[in-house]
């Protein structure tokens, strides 16, 4: 969970795909399907992979949410290429949102026009924004992390 819908780390594909494979818990296999489309920036992947779990898994459920997967890839594909289509590549914009929201701990500033001139070159910089983010101590700080994170998944798809 934390690897995957937190931490968002790519580098645990494979091992999310391998732990499906050997998981007995038909909630824990949810989970890491939940999470294969978090760190997965490959849609087309994900898919194959939703397929495979649909010809094999004998859970409704596990087999539904695969399912839903599937049937939502065309969604998800419109919703990064319109968040793609508001991209307007502006570095000095970036540093004046990232500044202020560095200096506020994410709570002022404009993560929506973060978002739009932001890129996959930005990502280092991004998850430090998280770790300030997480230093206010306080339940909101959440929302504002996953804020960021959105904006980390929606530039790697791109």
């Amino acid at each position: 969970m934390v690897l995957g819908q937190w931490l968002i780390s790519p580098e645990a594909v494979d091992a999310f795909k391998r732990q499906y494979a050997r998981e007995a818990d038909p909630e824990i296999r949810i989970m890491l399907l939940s999470s294969l489309e978090q760190v997965n920036s490959d849609m087309d992947d994900v898919v194959a992979f939703s397929r495979t779990v649909l010809e094999l898994e004998e859970d409704g459920t596990v087999a539904q949410f695969a399912r839903e997967t599937i049937n939502n890839i065309a969604i998800n594909r419109d919703y990064v290429a319109a968040f793609k289509a508001k991209k307007s590549k502006s570095e000095p914009e970036f540093k004046t949102h990232y500044n202020n929201l560095i200096s506020s701990y994410g709570k002022a500033g404009d993560y929506d026009r973060l978002s739009e001139v932001t890129d996959k070159s930005h990502e280092a910089e991004l998850q430090k924004l998280k770790q300030i983010i997480l230093q206010r101590n306080s339940d909101e700080c959440f929302y504002d992390y996953q804020k960021v994170n959105e904006i980390i998944m929606l530039n790697r798809m791109i």
